[in-house]
C-alpha cells in the first residue's frame, strides 16, 4: 500500500496514495463502466441531472431532493437540475383545462345549457 507516501486529505475518492484523482481519469473510468453496462457515454453532471429529474418525477419533495443532491440552497436544486418533465407539463395542462372547461354533463344535470 501507500505507507509513507500517503497524503492525508478529505477526498471521498482519492488515488491509491491519497492525492486527488485527475478529472480525465475519473471520466475514463465512468465511460468504461457505462460501456460495460451497455449505456451511452454521459458526463457526471448529466447523470446527476438525470438523477434529480427522476427524483422530481417520482414526486420527491424538492427539499428532500436538495438534501440528497447536497445543495446548500433550494433554488440551486430547482434552477439547475430539476428539468421540467413533459409528462408533468401535460398533467398540469389537463388539470387547468378541466378547471376552465366544465364537463357538459354537469350543466345538463343542473338544467342549464352552456
Amino acid at each position: 500500500m501507500a505507507g509513507a507516501r500517503w497524503k492525508v486529505n478529505d477526498f471521498v475518492f482519492p488515488t491509491t496514495v491519497g492525492t486527488p484523482l485527475r478529472e480525465a481519469h475519473v471520466l475514463e473510468l465512468l465511460h468504461d463502466v457505462l460501456e460495460k453496462a451497455g449505456l451511452p457515454r454521459h458526463s457526471p453532471q448529466n447523470l446527476r441531472s438525470t438523477y434529480a429529474t427522476n427524483l422530481v418525477t417520482a414526486g420527491v419533495h424538492p427539499r428532500v431532493a436538495q438534501e440528497l443532491l447536497g445543495h446548500g440552497r433550494i433554488d440551486t436544486t430547482m434552477r439547475i437540475y430539476a428539468t421540467v418533465v413533459p409528462s408533468a407539463m401535460l398533467e398540469v395542462a389537463d388539470n387547468l383545462n378541466a378547471m376552465f372547461r366544465p364537463n357538459p354533463a354537469d350543466s345538463e344535470r343542473s338544467g342549464r345549457a352552456s
